[in-house]
């Protein structure tokens, strides 16, 4: 499943940020993530890469100390992954699915959001989605979409586009699929 919303059309070069889900750097986003990478590198936008799995981000705690002294409780690595949202005009989630949903590490990059969700309800960056499942059918992947959905209409945001890989394990699962060429051209499709 592919959805790119042709209606988004960018008139400048974006800087994207990739928010990585999964711990394995060389496994199956990771491959959709580089395609997509070349893709919209190829229409000239700039991309950044974060793997939430490397970083150090503890959950949020809803202490609610961020509302009312504007800064997050928890000393972290979070600052840093804000900086790169904050500086950017798009946030792509990346995530295998493993249970139902997004990856934990991800998942917990995304509570944090709650912090300076003001911000980005404000600058409205665009949003997209790249899953890659183990399961044939597209339930598995529901929850994640839903959830994207309700960030979506949360943030008063756009989507450039979400894929959901299905039926791919491992990344060699990928060589029978053209989701590789729909994560490039999803890339690709948002233009300059």
């Amino acid at each position: 499943m592919i959805a790119i919303n042709i209606d988004c059309v960018i008139d400048q070069n974006m800087k994207i940020l990739l928010l990585l889900g999964s711990p394995h750097a060389e496994g199956t986003t990771a491959a959709l993530a580089k395609s997509f990478t070349k893709g919209a590198e190829e229409a000239g936008h700039e991309v950044v890469s974060i793997r939430c799995s490397q970083k150090n981000v503890h959950p949020c705690i809803g202490c609610n100390k961020c509302k009312v002294h504007g800064i997050c409780v928890w000393t972290d690595d979070m600052p840093s992954i804000e900086a790169e949202i904050r500086s950017s005009d798009a946030v792509v989630f990346v995530t295998p699915i493993y249970y139902f949903g997004i990856t934990a590490q991800l998942k917990t990059v995304m509570d944090r959001f709650y912090s300076f969700d003001e911000f980005l309800r404000k600058k409205k960056p665009l949003f997209g989605l790249i899953t890659a499942s183990a399961d044939v059918g597209i339930a598995s992947s529901e929850g994640a979409n839903q959830q994207y959905r309700n960030l979506l209409g949360y943030m008063g945001s756009e989507s450039i586009g979400m894929l959901n890989a299905l039926g791919v394990t491992v990344p060699k699962d990928l060589d029978r699929t053209d989701y590789v060429e729909k994560a490039y051209q999803l890339g690709k499709s948002i233009r300059k």
